[in-house]
């Protein structure tokens, strides 16, 4: 039915602007959609009729055979299925830290590990603040598991709060693949009360350049109101005034939303009445969005029986049949017992059941007249009827293994303790495959909402704004930078330990304290407040257990070593095999707060001096591995800064340590501590100091020594790749007549491995035409 979009013009071939363009086009194939979906309906609406509670027969089917007189009860174990199964979906959002972790690209390793952890709590507490988090998500894992389909979507293309849908609300063509990414069109149903509707367009200027046909959204308005004799501007101040009457007495206006798939890939908005009596839109948005999840994240249970949207079921669905006759079973059952508990009598006479009575006389009870008991021979329950209703109950659990796993019931006899703790482990727990099916699409909906968050050009007034402007000032106040929240490319939702289950997660925390011993402090921390957080809840952790710091990675505990050795005086070579990224980072890091304290005389210049020079030649080392075409660019480019500070600071100090206009507070013109002689106390030393004279050109040949030891290094690693790629020549050559593969065999012959993509291979081509070796492949 999506083939009722337009396609190519067939004469010139043009694409069209859009391929929904008119509203009546669009409610023809709404209302082709809904009549398919008629049947689904039904089924779902039964569905819910059993979850409500509704008898398994119809009352007024029983009292058309005049046996109301039975049991017609619902059991209620559909309704406790479902719950059950919630409070596994809800574990996942209240049995974690945080609800996300966030992956920042600015600034350097140890500033993102920071901020990640401080953007990713702020964002937590901007969701679990939110008023209708909780409900939505409870809404939204009903639908999953009732349906097994649920809908998110989002109002517009700028608030990153949302909403929640059924597949009842939301049509989609019957041959739909179970992917939103390849819809060609979907269809939700909203309704609006008038207040609502007019928010919209209380900006009138902002709403036509947005896409609202405002005399139509007006026509619609005044059609809804009760008050036929109200013109617009009465009608309008009424709204403005936010008038309770309005909002009560108004009906709602019933709309669909229309999401057709252009050709360039992006997703129109279209706004139309559900009546269809107009041919406009009531608004219009060619191209909105630029991809489904921007307008709607679907969450499928699975892929169905044939890959299809339609073919999706959920747990209720599976369990009706079973429910039901376990039901019937039941109530028969109850009727059974009802009838063996009382005493069965036989009239002999049409005319006796008119005095049906029993007479008492003390201990002897005796029947009426012209009646006698019958021993009739009754089913008997337990042996008949039981057996049934707990085979099918043992059924419907297996059916049920992707929502509930099942409960292990050892036989007779004591349990161990590991059996019990496989039963705990098991109860009320999602498996895997559930767990993924959930998380992919949730994935996706805290990307979109962060992506949504991250925008400056809130307005202060509009949807979502003021919950986002404080989350921003949260941040800033913490030291984040809002370029660092800009330049987050990744969100990925916290899993829950024990999948769903309380118990499991305990159980998985014993586990895990066995190894205690075997993890470093960072990770104790973590173990230590993962069960604090599982004892007392999220919002009490902190009074218990604080967050640690992120783990000091071994590549930056080795640069300050390296660092403490050059503050001695000693040289430190760059091996090729290095972390350079955070070698550089802390060399570059260490050497800034020796450049800040000399600026301030808060350290020896000769100190500083010697210090530097070794760090000149050996932060440039790793400098020169440094890529600007590396993701963190701006880090390194702050680096290469820092080198060229330091490589004019040696050079002007080395400079004035020759013309002798750089002395040494620690020494004196007598070569020692001692005081000079008095009355020389104001004299001026003439001349360079003999002695700084010595030690600068002491420290200037060990320089020059470890610059030509550097360089003898770099040209030994520049014949060696040279040699490597002349082999590879000769190795290609020889290929040619053995028919062996070229890249395997230089492979093969040069002992590195084959470049794993088209940078590396740029780099490996770019070294032997230089002759110098290639940076390391991810550095």
């Amino acid at each position: 039915m999506a083939d009722e979009l337009l396609t190519l013009n067939e004469e010139t071939g043009k694409v069209p602007d859009s391929r929904l363009p008119k509203a009546s086009e669009a409610y023809s194939i709404f209302r082709n959609f809904q009549n398919a979906d008629y049947d689904a309906s039904v089924d779902r609406a039964c569905v819910q009729d059993m979850l409500d509670g509704a008898p398994p027969i119809p009352p007024m089917a029983l009292a058309a055979l005049h046996q109301s007189y039975r049991a017609n009860l619902n059991w209620g174990e559909a309704l406790a299925d479902h719950e059950s199964a919630l409070a596994a979906y809800d574990d996942l959002i209240s049995g974690v830290d945080r609800l996300a972790d966030v992956s920042v690209n600015y600034g350097d390793d140890s500033q993102r590990a920071e901020w990640n952890d401080i953007i990713a709590e702020e964002f937590h507490q901007l969701l679990i603040n939110w008023d209708q988090f909780h409900f939505l998500h409870q809404l939204n894992s009903s639908y999953f598991v009732k349906s097994g389909l649920s809908v998110l979507y989002f109002e517009d293309d700028r608030n990153w709060q949302f909403g929640v849908q059924s597949i009842d609300e939301f049509k989609i063509p019957r041959d739909a693949m179970a992917c939103s990414s390849t819809l060609d069109i979907a269809m939700s149903l909203r309704e609006y009360t008038a207040p609502q509707l007019y928010r919209f367009i209380a900006n009138e200027e902002l709403a036509v350049k947005q896409g609202w046909n405002i005399p139509l959204v007006k026509k619609s308005l005044m059609g809804v109101t009760n008050q036929k004799d109200w013109d617009w501007f009465t009608l309008q101040k009424a709204l403005k005034n936010n008038d309770h009457f309005m909002a009560a007495s108004t009906p709602k206006i019933r709309v669909v939303h229309y999401y057709p798939k252009e050709f360039d890939g992006r997703y129109s908005h279209h706004i139309g009445l559900r009546d269809g009596e107009t041919e406009e839109y009531l608004f219009s948005w060619v191209g909105r969005f630029a991809d489904a999840n921007q307008a709607f994240i679907v969450f499928p249970y699975g892929v169905g029986t044939n890959g299809c949207f339609h073919s999706i079921r959920g747990q209720s669905h599976k369990n009706f049949a079973h429910i039901q006759s376990t039901n019937r079973l039941r109530n028969a059952a109850l009727d059974g017992a009802l009838l063996r508990a009382t005493m069965m009598l036989k009239p002999t006479q049409e005319s006796d059941r008119q005095a049906l009575s029993m007479a008492y006389a003390g201990p002897i009870s005796m029947l009426p007249a012209g009646t006698e008991a019958v021993n009739a021979q009754l089913p008997n329950i337990q042996n008949e009827v039981m057996p049934v209703i707990r085979e099918m109950a043992l059924l419907r659990k297996e059916n049920n293994g992707g929502y509930l796993s099942h409960v292990l019931s050892p036989g007779g006899g004591d349990r161990t303790a590991y059996e019990i703790q496989a039963q705990i482990a098991q109860t009320n727990v999602l498996s895997s495959a559930s767990l993924n099916l959930f998380y992919h699409p949730w994935t996706r909906t805290l990307q979109e909402i962060f992506r949504r968050l991250k925008r400056d050009n809130w307005v202060a007034n509009e949807p979502g704004a003021q919950a986002a402007l404080k989350f921003r000032a949260r941040c800033a106040s913490q030291g984040v930078p809002w370029e660092a929240v800009m330049s987050v490319d990744r969100v990925r939702p916290v899993r829950a330990v024990g999948y769903g289950s309380p118990a499991a997660r305990i159980a998985a925390f014993e586990r895990m304290m066995k190894i205690y011993p075997l993890l470093d402090p960072k990770g104790q921390a973590n173990l230590v407040r993962d069960i604090v957080i599982q004892n007392v809840g999220p919002g009490m952790a902190d009074r218990y257990a604080s967050r640690v710091s992120p783990r000091l990675g071994i590549a930056a505990k080795i640069a300050e070593l390296e660092n403490d050795s050059m503050q001695s005086g000693r040289s430190v070579s760059v091996l090729v095999d290095e972390d350079h990224f955070v070698h550089a980072l802390v060399h570059a890091r260490d050497s800034q707060t020796f450049i800040d304290a000399l600026a301030n005389n808060h350290v020896n210049p000769m100190e500083a001096f010697k210090y530097l020079s070794l760090q000149l030649v050996h932060l440039g080392g790793h400098a020169q591995h440094l890529s600007d075409e590396d993701p963190r660019a701006a880090t390194i480019s702050a680096v290469k800064k820092t080198l060229n500070t330091i490589k004019q600071l040696v050079t002007n100090m080395a400079k004035q340590i020759q013309q002798g206009s750089l002395t040494d507070p620690s020494q004196d013109s007598n070569g020692g501590g001692a005081p000079p002689p008095e009355g020389q106390g104001q004299q001026q030393q003439q001349g360079p100091d003999p002695k700084m004279m010595m030690a600068a050109q002491k420290h200037m040949m060990e320089m020059k020594q470890i610059q030509e030891r550097h360089g003898l290094e770099l040209d030994i690693l520049q014949k060696e790749a040279t040699q490597r790629m002349a082999l590879k020549d000769a190795e290609s050559a020889k290929s040619i007549s053995s028919g062996r593969p070229i890249t395997n065999l230089a492979n093969e012959t040069s002992g590195t491995k084959p470049p794993r993509n088209e940078q590396e291979f740029k780099q490996s081509n770019a070294a032997a035409a230089t002759g110098a070796p290639a940076s390391l492949p991810g550095q």
